[in-house]
C-alpha cells in the first residue's frame, strides 16, 4: 500500500527543507511526498532529491475558480486532488 503525505505551504521554504529531510529518513519503501505550494514564488526541488518520490505542485490560485485561496480548507481541498 502506498503512503502519500501532503505538505501544504505558503512560501515557508525553510520548513519545507526540514520536512523533506524528515521524509527522506523514513524507511517505508512505497511512499510519496506532495508539496503543495500556494505562494506566488514557485518552489523547485534540487536534482539530488528529484528521484525520491517527492513532487512539488505550485498552485497559487484555486483550481476550479482561479481565485486566490481564502482558507486553509480550500488549500487542503485542492491539495488532496493530487494524491
Amino acid at each position: 500500500m502506498k503512503v502519500s503525505c501532503v505538505c501544504c505551504t505558503y512560501g515557508r521554504f525553510s520548513f519545507v527543507q526540514r520536512s523533506i529531510s524528515f521524509w527522506l529518513n523514513q524507511d517505508y519503501n512505497d511512499k510519496e511526498l506532495i508539496i503543495f505550494n500556494t505562494a506566488i514564488s514557485p518552489l523547485s526541488l534540487d536534482s539530488s532529491v528529484a528521484h525520491a518520490g517527492i513532487r512539488v505542485i505550485n498552485q497559487p490560485n484555486r483550481i476550479a475558480s482561479g481565485e486566490p485561496y481564502s482558507s486553509l480548507g480550500s488549500v487542503r481541498e485542492d491539495a488532496i486532488t493530487h494524491v
